[in-house]
């Protein structure tokens, strides 16, 4: 439960991200986040972002992040950064350096109002 609220907490703060409007394309760029036997689905795109929860679809998923719930909640809190995490062993991440480097963007940029 606590990791949904999150989950709602980082969804809310990209419906406010000004700066990722002109980042994010039409097209979805979708990151899958395995959380113990869960999977949350985050696509975003220029003019919609969206979470689910343990669903797969035909959808090409650019990102796959596999990893506890506190790193994750972590990342998402801007706390840590996505390759930072990658080589301490602490996620395992999954999509060519592109993605990475713009989910790296995205939890950066969405979490940048929170810092001093």
């Amino acid at each position: 439960m606590q990791f949904e609220r999150v989950l709602q907490g980082f969804q809310q703060r990209l419906k406010e991200a000004s700066q990722l409007q002109a980042y994010l394309r039409e097209n979805p760029f979708v990151i899958a986040i395995e959380v113990n036997s869960n999977i949350y689905t985050l696509r975003l795109s220029s003019d919609h972002e969206e979470f689910s929860k343990n669903s797969y679809s035909d959808e090409k998923v650019n990102l796959t992040i596999q990893g506890n719930e506190e790193v994750i909640e972590r990342l998402l809190k801007g706390l840590d950064r996505l390759q930072k995490l990658e080589r301490q062993k602490e996620l395992t991440v999954q999509g060519n350096y592109s993605a990475i480097l713009k989910a790296e963007t995205i939890f950066y940029l969405n979490n940048a109002l929170e810092r001093p």
